[in-house]
């Protein structure tokens, strides 16, 4: 056969591929316009906003109304501290990634709000994970939270996190290597630290 006759058999068959294209990406839409409706066809958890995903699909409606309760949250707290949607998300978890922003000129009152947003209302619906660490306090399941600091990550990524035992770390994580630089058990020691060293104006 010659080019020419190949690709005569080709040509019919790219169309038949690009028809099928367009079918996938009408129902594609279809299934995400469907999701949409479902989540906004009722009241929506703190728990649900922060899932990434619904049936499969990543759900602007969850990530609307998660913004709604950062918003009532920071509301209980001064403008010297406050939770941000990091737009990022826990790959291991499929949530949203709720970050902590400290003032330096935060007070210890206002870390004690901080505090007590974070443990009654954000990591009670925060997700663990595997750790992989090799500190024996931080072995099994942790939860981590992003740490939004003034140097913007130039030393590495800081995260506090919690193992199941109720002790908090502030976790640096520099070229796929990790290590602790603060711990303890008590929550509001870590805010203090984070508003000493990791603080964000």
């Amino acid at each position: 056969m010659t080019v020419s006759e190949l690709r005569n058999l080709i040509s019919p068959l790219i169309e038949q591929r690009n028809l099928l294209n367009d079918q996938i990406r009408e129902l594609n839409d279809k299934i995400k316009e469907v999701v949409e409706l479902d989540a906004g066809s009722r009241p929506i958890t703190f728990a649900e906003s922060l899932e990434v995903y619904k049936d499969g699909v990543e759900c602007r409606t969850y990530r609307k109304a998660l913004d709604k309760y950062i918003k009532a949250l920071n509301a209980k707290l001064s403008e010297n501290t406050r939770i941000n949607n990091s737009f990022g998300y826990n790959e291991k978890t499929k949530q949203y990634e709720i970050e902590i922003v400290i003032n330096k000129s935060a007070s210890d009152e206002d870390l004690i709000a901080l505090s007590n947003v974070l443990l009654n209302h954000v990591l009670p619906h925060t997700k663990s994970y595997e750790s992989k660490l090799e500190i024996d306090e931080f072995k099994g399941l942790i939860k981590c939270l992003p740490i939004s600091e003034y140097s913007l990550c130039e030393d590495g990524v800081y995260n506090v996190i919690q193992n199941g035992k109720g002790g908090f770390a502030i976790l640096l994580t520099r070229y796929h290597r990790n290590s602790l630089v603060y711990q303890s058990n008590s929550l509001v020691n870590v805010l203090k630290e984070i508003r000493q060293h990791y603080w964000y104006q």
